[in-house]
């Protein structure tokens, strides 16, 4: 919605409410926020394909101004990796 409006679709979301993890979370407004969310199983990944077409979270919520919060929260910790990377 940030980048590419005309591409979104709200009418079609279903929401997938992520299930509290150990090892992730993919959700900016906590700390522990990774870069990037890979479920950890074949199984986990079936499910989210089940229940929703393969989201997670609860996309029906999507703002343009929250997609434009989660793109600069990624963009800052893609740069952060690279340049630890480059080091």
């Amino acid at each position: 919605m940030h980048l590419l409006p005309e591409l979104v679709h709200l009418d079609k979301a279903v929401d997938n409410p992520i299930k509290p993890a150990e090892l992730y979370s993919v959700d900016p407004r906590y700390p522990h926020d990774t870069l990037c969310y890979v479920p950890a199983t074949i199984e986990h990944i079936a499910e989210a394909g089940k229940i929703a077409g393969g989201t997670t979270g609860t996309p029906s919520k999507s703002t343009a101004e929250n997609g434009k919060k989660y793109h600069d929260h990624v963009l800052k910790n893609l740069v952060e990796v690279i340049d630890k990377l480059n080091r």
